[in-house]
């Protein structure tokens, strides 16, 4: 994090790993000063020396608070300009200062305002100056990334009362509309509207992404989704408009990945499930939004939030991926959304989300999935047979006739316009199609690689959110344009790219690394250290975990805290009473073990790495490919950055190891799992039992799905190679330092020249 003039340049996941440390630090200082105070008092010595700890304390407690801000602040900007690893440029003035009960007070005030204005206790007359209470909106404007009023708002409202906030907006701003008897405009109207709007979508978004003492109790989330897809056909039109207003706070803001893809399914399944009249009630109580069109496809929202994940997108878009939702008690499996969502009428947006939701799905983001390329595949057989459907369509049709089949094509091929090898040929067809129909300022943008729709752009190959019509994504266009791309560091560039919020600008810079190999080919890093992200990762999980009493009150167990899980997770399995034992396989099996695709690391042993970097005939070259056992996930292993730390987290002191933390460097391996792995632990404990099971493993080994230290890091088996194409190689120093070795590619591994 540095300083200059009033802005703070912050690396996202090194700030990420800074506050986690300053947590973890906070909390052993105290438990620490605690038990030698206790020791102390036993032997009857004076424990004042001790007292310095608490400036210490104090210290820890100042700091976290601003740091946390700081961060919240940058992934905020970060979030409009979506890409993996970004250093990113605040302004200072924007910071919060307020202490946390001062911002926590706020948030509960602001929840009052919420359910007084969403049941009607404000009433039209009341609101001469204002379409809503000018105290709400400056509550939200002055506090929506401060992660502090956003975690206290969550907890102080639910997702009925804000859908009856936004509810009553739309209702107010219709009246407005249609009466002259107010004060108002409605371009007035909707300027409040938006900001509301994107008050409560940017903090209880955050809020979602809270992490530590901030993680929401997974109840939160799925009170959530369970508000926007319960459809009682006695009050359908009310559960509808709810369902349509709580997807327009998810079209604003940063949300959770995992609360976005499981609100996506539930939508999709609901979808499923009731056909095209799924929102049949919004016809009879219809969400107007800003600007005054009426919001009649929830789908489309939620879709807007999910373009920010390309893990999430392709997801949904991966029909080799199936799941299951329950809609009205029953069950539906999920699959074909690819093909169903281009098929799909998008009244709200004309399919603008969508198409920031596929190119986020098929760009190949650097460290990201190849299944980029499965998707942008399948969109191209759906896209020949589409547009074979349209010309025989066209041909029955008079040619000044632009029905809804041009509707169609404009939104496939703006869709498909940016999918690698389609984007090309695809804008230039639908610039030409725009310019026939008369529509100039929708062909320049089609030509210019853009799409017409509500908060998005796309620019310089990213994702811009927040312009609302055609002009301004010429504006954010022409201003991309006479910027300067200035150097950030050896191996990254930046541009600045005007948005409008919340500073006017974002200062990305991709994390990726250009590495000359032995072959003399240029590789480009998939798993570099600033590719690394931490902010998903299992500790999150644990953290929703430890908040839900229900998990602990089905074993008859007392809710426990994270030391309590400490100390139970490295205490021996055949100590451990039915309860534990219980809660300790529900932990594990709720984070899940990795699945096909995602990204794992592995300590390599020095045989191993002769294997890869020195093989010595052609039996070794062979062994280096076939490299499988425990491995982690990759964001579990994102601030492990050196030789001590992961000897330590990992446990890497097991029976005749060949480690030491005083090694001068250690060997990893990163890359995608082609099989699933499992989460490795005794069967007692719900693992494999027999041939690849773990049963009379010795210490460190814990058998219960956890490595043996305060990290709680869990750990997974994989019975099939990790030694994939696109793998990678990494040695990390005892600085810190991490440099590429090797990298697998088809025709086995080449080290770096």
């Amino acid at each position: 994090m540095a300083f200059l003039m009033g802005l703070a340049s912050i690396d996202i996941p090194q700030m990420r790993t800074l506050v986690t440390d300053l947590v973890n630090a906070r909390y052993h200082v105290e438990v620490n000063r605690k038990a030698i105070a206790n020791q102390l008092l036993t032997v009857q010595v004076s424990g004042e020396p001790l007292l310095r700890l608490f400036t210490v304390e104090g210290w820890l407690d100042e700091q976290v608070p601003g740091i946390r801000r700081r961060l919240a602040l940058a992934e905020g900007i970060e979030a409009q300009s979506p890409g993996a690893g970004t250093v990113i440029q605040i302004d200072e003035a924007l910071v919060s200062t307020a202490t946390v009960a001062e911002a926590r007070a706020d948030a509960r005030r602001a929840a009052e305002l919420i359910a007084a204005y969403g049941t009607g206790q404000l009433q039209y007359d009341d609101l001469a100056a204002s379409a809503l209470p000018a105290e709400l909106l400056t509550l939200l404007a002055e506090n929506s990334l401060d992660p502090y009023f956003a975690d206290e708002l969550a907890r102080s409202t639910n997702a009925e009362a804000v859908a009856a906030l936004v509810k009553t907006t739309s209702e107010f701003r219709v009246h407005v509309f249609e009466s002259s008897q107010t004060d108002l405009t409605v371009s007035e109207v909707d300027e409040q509207y938006d900001a509301l709007l994107w008050g409560l979508g940017e903090s209880l978004g955050l809020a979602t992404r809270g992490t530590g003492e901030l993680a929401l109790p997974s109840s939160w989330g799925r009170d959530w989704v369970a508000t926007m897809t319960d459809l009682p056909q006695s009050d359908l039109a009310l559960a509808a408009s709810r369902t349509a207003a709580l997807s327009l706070v998810m079209s604003r803001g940063t949300w959770s990945p995992d609360l976005v893809m499981d609100t996506a399914d539930a939508l999709y399944g609901v979808e499923l499930a009731y056909g095209p009249d799924a929102w049949a009630g919004l016809t009879m109580a219809a969400i107007v939004a800003p600007g005054g069109y009426v919001y009649t496809d929830p789908l489309a929202g939620v879709l807007a939030a999910a373009s920010i994940y390309p893990e999430v997108t392709q997801e949904l878009f991966d029909d080799s991926h199936v799941t299951s939702v329950t809609i009205d008690g029953q069950v539906i499996s999920l699959t074909g959304f690819l093909e169903y969502s281009l098929r799909r009428d998008w009244p709200s947006d004309k399919g603008a989300a969508l198409s920031a939701a596929l190119s986020s799905a098929t760009t190949p983001y650097v460290g990201g999935s190849t299944i980029s390329n499965v998707i942008a595949a399948d969109a191209a057989a759906v896209y020949e047979t589409m547009t074979a459907e349209y010309e025989a369509a066209t041909a029955e049709a008079k040619a000044d006739d632009h029905g809804w089949f041009s509707t169609l094509g404009h939104l496939l091929l703006d869709v498909l316009g940016f999918i690698p090898f389609l984007g090309e040929p695809a804008d230039g067809a639908n610039a030409a199609w725009y310019t026939a129909e008369g529509n100039y300022t929708d062909a320049a943008l089609s030509s210019a690689g853009m799409v017409v729709g509500v908060g998005w752009a796309a620019v310089g190959g990213k994702w811009v959110r927040r312009a609302n019509s055609a002009e301004e994504l010429l504006e954010i266009e022409r201003r991309f344009g006479n910027l300067a791309v200035d150097a950030v560091g050896a191996e990254t560039t930046a541009a600045r790219v005007a948005t409008g919020r919340p500073t006017g600008g974002v200062f990305a810079s991709p994390a990726r690394q250009f590495i000359q190999l032995a072959n003399g080919l240029t590789h480009v890093t998939r798993f570099a250290p600033r590719q690394m992200s931490s902010l998903r990762n299992s500790q999150t999980t644990i953290a929703e975990l430890l908040n839900d009493p229900a998990l602990f009150a089905r074993r008859g167990e007392a809710q426990w805290t994270r030391e309590e899980l400490q100390t139970l997770a490295q205490t021996d399995v055949s100590a451990l009473t039915a309860g534990q034992k219980g809660v300790l396989t529900d932990i594990a099996d709720a984070l899940p073990p990795p699945r096909i695709g995602d990204a794992v690391q592995k300590v390599l042993t020095p045989t191993q790495v002769q294997y890869i970097l020195n093989p010595a005939h052609a039996g070794d070259r062979l062994k280096g490919l076939d490299i499988s056992g425990s491995v982690t996930r990759l964001e579990d292993a994102a601030s492990l950055g050196s030789p001590a730390t992961l000897h330590g987290a990992l446990r890497l002191d097991y029976v005749r190891s060949p480690f030491s933390p005083r090694d001068s460097s250690v060997y990893v391996m990163r890359a995608r799992l082609n099989a699933d792995a499992d989460v490795s632990r005794f069967s007692q404990m719900g693992g494999r039992s027999g041939t690849g099971g773990t049963d009379g493993w010795s210490p460190p080994y814990t058998g219960n799905g956890f490595l043996k230290s305060d990290d709680l890091i869990p750990e997974y088996r994989t019975s099939a190679s990790i030694a994939t194409e696109g793998a990678e190689v990494w040695e990390i120093l005892q600085d810190g330092t991490q440099v590429l070795a090797a990298v697998r590619d088809s025709t086995g591994w080449v080290s770096v020249s």
